[in-house]
């Protein structure tokens, strides 16, 4: 190719690029400015000391807001934030671990309908707008080296069954996975969970976070039987009771094996948290 050839292939190719940047200027001005993403908040909250005192406890998001009764801040911003283990979230005021506070969070009657489909990530946004306003609840993400378990896929493979997907729960909350089908001390059916999601619910049997490292895909249909017992690091076999341990448990009916080990967690700290005014 010649140089004057070149320079109107160059001359060309230059006033292509002049045309699109025009065009895409006049296409942005037509479409008007970029619109926000819509910011979802609660427009009705009650927060107020629980006077019962009896025990009893409920945490939940629903359908049209959110609902807490008897618990304390910190399993409030545990479920804002999906933090749900103690070693993972440092810095509260002791009265943020003992005190006990009733909140009913609602979404405006009249657009409950645009809500219907806000994801499990999208209503904790939200709770910690709430906690921030109302808490003054202020906090920072560290990453720390916990002791953790491991879930593992043991030598001779899994032995789970997947959930077929017409058989996979909904839930009115998007983003809930897997519906516990009987759960009791020794006993738990889940139908339609991740590996996470197995992994988060053996956190209290197991007595300390399960983190999913089998790389299994999907949902599973999960039947576990075994003898509970105090468990610890060191102790990881269950005496002659009649029947396994949760570990070995795993092992000879799931396919799947904790392993003991130190990993880097995301950990939340609470720099600063107030009592609420009262409505």
């Amino acid at each position: 190719m010649n140089s004057r050839n070149a320079q109107r292939q160059y001359r060309g190719w230059r006033l292509l690029c002049i045309a699109a940047v025009l065009f895409a200027a006049v296409f942005a001005h037509a479409q008007g400015p970029a619109v926000e993403a819509k910011q979802y908040r609660f427009e009705v909250e009650t927060i107020k000391p629980n006077a019962r005192r009896d025990g009893s406890w409920k945490l939940e998001f629903t359908v049209d807001g959110f609902t807490a009764m008897g618990v304390p801040l910190r399993k409030v911003i545990e479920e804002a934030y999906g933090t749900y283990d103690r070693e993972r979230l440092t810095g509260l005021p002791p009265w943020g671990e003992s005190e006990l506070w009733d909140i009913e969070a609602k979404f405006d009657a009249a657009t409950v309908s645009d809500y219907k489909d806000l994801t499990i990530d999208q209503r904790r946004q939200m709770l910690r707008a709430l906690l921030a306003e109302r808490f003054k609840v202020a906090t920072h993400h560290e990453t720390r080296d916990i002791d953790a378990f491991a879930l593992v896929i043991a030598k001779d493979g899994p032995k789970i069954k997947q959930t077929p997907p017409e058989k996979i729960p909904e839930f009115e909350v998007k983003g809930s996975d897997g519906l516990v089908t009987q759960s009791q001390r020794g006993v738990v059916e889940i139908t339609g969970t991740s590996m996470k999601g197995l992994a988060g619910w053996l956190r209290g049997p197991a007595g300390r976070i399960v983190l999913d490292k089998t790389g299994l895909p999907g949902r599973y249909d999960i039947s576990l039987r075994w003898t509970p017992e105090d468990f610890s690091a060191t102790a990881m076999s269950a005496p002659d009771t009649g029947g396994p341990s949760i570990f070995s448990a795993l092992q000879e009916q799931l396919g799947l094996k904790l392993q003991l080990g130190k990993f880097p967690m995301d950990s939340l700290v609470v720099d600063h948290a107030e009592r609420p005014s009262e409505n």
